[in-house]
């Protein structure tokens, strides 16, 4: 899974995670909005936000420490590009 998509960069840390995580993304174009969603390995959407194009910060702290111990997706969106990370709970 490539961390970079036509400029669209998305990090993780820490990960593994234990108590939090935060998603920063770099986004090329901050006109659009950005789709963030935390999905476990069936595919299951456990969070949803939408980062508005306007917003100045594109980082999202998401909480993991109530997600039991795995392996799940982090999908990042905006326009046609798509990050997707894993993400690690410990």
């Amino acid at each position: 899974l490539d961390a970079s998509v036509n400029g669209l960069q998305v990090f993780l840390l820490p990960n593994p995670a234990e108590q939090q995580v935060a998603i920063t993304i770099n986004r090329p174009d901050m006109s659009l909005d950005t789709q963030v969603r935390v999905l476990d390995m069936r595919g299951v959407s456990l969070y949803h936000q939408v980062l508005p194009g306007h917003a100045a910060e594109g980082r999202v702290d998401y909480e993991v420490s109530r997600l039991p111990k795995g392996i799940y997706l982090v999908e990042v969106q905006q326009g046609k590009q798509r990050v997707v990370k894993k993400l690690v709970v410990r």
